[in-house]
């Protein structure tokens, strides 16, 4: 067998291998997700966008909702 052949070959094979995931760091861990704040930051500013639009509505309802929202996301 030619060597770039046997080259090819052992680069397949061993891209085409599965990895197998380390003990106790499964997907299904509820605790693995932390969000950053950055993304906390932008939940806000959504619920900020809301409690205005809900203002301009007078929809006082989801205004109240979007203000209690807004408590819990900064706790």
């Amino acid at each position: 067998m030619p060597p770039i052949v046997l080259i090819a070959w052992l680069v397949c094979t061993a891209c085409g291998r599965q990895s197998t995931p380390a003990a106790g760091s499964g997907a299904g861990s509820a605790d693995a997700y932390v969000p950053g704040l950055g993304e906390m930051m932008s939940l806000q500013q959504m619920r900020h966008v809301k409690l205005w639009f809900a203002g301009q509505a007078e929809n006082w309802d989801l205004a109240a909702y979007e203000v209690d929202e807004l408590g819990e996301g900064f706790d």
